[in-house]
Protein backbone atom coordinates (compact mmCIF):
# COMPACT_ATOMS: atom_id res chain seq x y z
CA UNK A 1 0.00 0.00 0.00
CA UNK A 2 1.19 3.33 -0.66
CA UNK A 3 0.24 6.98 0.59
CA UNK A 4 0.22 10.25 -2.16
CA UNK A 5 -0.48 13.37 -0.69
CA UNK A 6 -1.53 16.12 -3.06
CA UNK A 7 -3.08 19.41 -3.45
CA UNK A 8 -5.64 20.40 -5.99
CA UNK A 9 -3.28 22.35 -7.94
CA UNK A 10 -1.29 19.22 -8.82
CA UNK A 11 -4.46 17.13 -9.14
CA UNK A 12 -5.38 19.93 -11.88
CA UNK A 13 -1.55 19.00 -13.03
CA UNK A 14 -2.45 15.85 -13.52
CA UNK A 15 -5.40 15.91 -15.22
CA UNK A 16 -3.96 18.42 -17.62
CA UNK A 17 -0.40 15.90 -18.31
CA UNK A 18 -2.88 12.87 -18.79
CA UNK A 19 -4.48 14.88 -22.07
CA UNK A 20 -7.77 14.28 -20.40
CA UNK A 21 -8.81 18.53 -20.44
CA UNK A 22 -10.98 18.75 -23.47
CA UNK A 23 -9.95 20.77 -26.25
CA UNK A 24 -10.86 24.45 -26.45
CA UNK A 25 -9.57 24.74 -22.32
CA UNK A 26 -6.68 26.71 -21.86
CA UNK A 27 -4.72 28.61 -19.68
CA UNK A 28 -5.37 27.12 -16.27
CA UNK A 29 -4.79 28.78 -13.11
CA UNK A 30 -4.68 26.94 -9.61
CA UNK A 31 -5.78 29.46 -7.00
CA UNK A 32 -5.90 27.14 -3.94
CA UNK A 33 -9.14 25.47 -3.51
CA UNK A 34 -10.19 27.13 -6.97
CA UNK A 35 -9.14 27.62 -10.38
CA UNK A 36 -9.87 29.30 -13.18
CA UNK A 37 -9.05 28.93 -17.10
CA UNK A 38 -10.11 30.29 -20.54
CA UNK A 39 -12.21 28.42 -22.54
CA UNK A 40 -11.93 29.16 -26.54
CA UNK A 41 -16.04 28.87 -27.62
CA UNK A 42 -15.70 28.58 -31.60
CA UNK A 43 -16.85 31.76 -32.29
CA UNK A 44 -16.09 34.91 -33.78
CA UNK A 45 -16.84 37.16 -30.51
CA UNK A 46 -15.97 36.00 -28.13
CA UNK A 47 -13.15 33.92 -28.88
CA UNK A 48 -12.62 33.29 -25.19
CA UNK A 49 -14.79 33.17 -22.28
CA UNK A 50 -13.24 33.27 -18.98
CA UNK A 51 -14.34 30.93 -15.88
CA UNK A 52 -13.62 30.69 -12.80
CA UNK A 53 -14.13 27.01 -10.68
CA UNK A 54 -15.20 26.31 -7.26
CA UNK A 55 -14.59 22.78 -5.43
CA UNK A 56 -18.40 22.18 -4.03
CA UNK A 57 -17.86 18.42 -3.01
CA UNK A 58 -15.22 15.70 -3.50
CA UNK A 59 -16.40 12.24 -2.49
CA UNK A 60 -15.79 8.45 -3.08
CA UNK A 61 -13.35 10.17 -6.29
CA UNK A 62 -15.51 12.35 -7.09
CA UNK A 63 -15.35 16.49 -7.83
CA UNK A 64 -18.25 18.24 -8.28
CA UNK A 65 -16.95 21.95 -9.38
CA UNK A 66 -19.39 24.93 -10.02
CA UNK A 67 -18.46 26.68 -12.55
CA UNK A 68 -18.66 30.48 -12.26
CA UNK A 69 -19.10 33.02 -14.87
CA UNK A 70 -19.79 36.68 -15.23
CA UNK A 71 -23.24 37.57 -17.45
CA UNK A 72 -22.19 37.53 -20.89
CA UNK A 73 -19.58 34.54 -20.75
CA UNK A 74 -22.99 32.61 -18.57
CA UNK A 75 -25.40 33.16 -21.80
CA UNK A 76 -22.02 32.19 -24.10
CA UNK A 77 -21.62 28.78 -22.19
CA UNK A 78 -25.40 27.63 -22.10
CA UNK A 79 -25.35 27.76 -25.91
CA UNK A 80 -22.29 25.88 -26.85
CA UNK A 81 -23.15 22.35 -27.13
CA UNK A 82 -20.97 19.79 -25.03
CA UNK A 83 -19.66 16.08 -25.29
CA UNK A 84 -19.59 14.40 -21.62
CA UNK A 85 -16.58 11.65 -21.93
CA UNK A 86 -15.75 8.78 -19.39
CA UNK A 87 -14.25 11.17 -17.02
CA UNK A 88 -16.62 14.23 -17.55
CA UNK A 89 -19.97 14.77 -16.99
CA UNK A 90 -20.99 18.28 -17.77
CA UNK A 91 -24.51 20.34 -16.72
CA UNK A 92 -24.37 23.80 -16.46
CA UNK A 93 -23.19 25.23 -13.86
CA UNK A 94 -21.69 21.60 -12.51
CA UNK A 95 -19.06 20.28 -13.77
CA UNK A 96 -18.60 16.36 -12.03
CA UNK A 97 -15.22 14.88 -12.75
CA UNK A 98 -14.21 10.94 -11.61
CA UNK A 99 -10.97 12.11 -10.79
CA UNK A 100 -10.57 8.04 -9.36
CA UNK A 101 -11.85 6.43 -12.47
CA UNK A 102 -9.52 9.32 -14.75
CA UNK A 103 -6.33 8.54 -12.44
CA UNK A 104 -6.47 4.57 -12.59
CA UNK A 105 -7.19 4.31 -16.30
CA UNK A 106 -4.29 6.40 -16.79
CA UNK A 107 -1.44 5.47 -14.24
CA UNK A 108 -0.76 2.16 -15.46
CA UNK A 109 0.61 -0.59 -12.78
CA UNK A 110 -1.11 0.95 -9.58
CA UNK A 111 -5.10 0.22 -8.55
CA UNK A 112 -6.08 3.45 -6.14
CA UNK A 113 -7.56 2.11 -3.24
CA UNK A 114 -9.44 5.43 -2.08
CA UNK A 115 -8.67 8.91 -2.35
CA UNK A 116 -9.99 11.59 0.35
CA UNK A 117 -10.12 15.41 0.55
CA UNK A 118 -8.96 17.28 3.97
CA UNK A 119 -7.11 20.22 4.88
CA UNK A 120 -7.08 20.82 1.12
CA UNK A 121 -4.97 18.08 0.04
CA UNK A 122 -5.96 14.90 -1.57
CA UNK A 123 -4.99 11.40 0.12
CA UNK A 124 -4.72 8.58 -2.37
CA UNK A 125 -4.43 5.28 -1.62
CA UNK A 126 -3.21 3.10 -3.84
CA UNK A 127 -2.39 -0.92 -3.95
CA UNK A 128 1.15 -1.87 -5.63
Amino acid sequence: MAELNISLSEVINLIVASDSIPKGICNIEPLGESFSFEFKTGLFFPKFVKIHVNLIEFEKGIFVLELITDWFADKVMKLLPFRDNEFIEYDFPRLIINLQHLLAEKINGLQIEQIEYQNSKFKILFNC
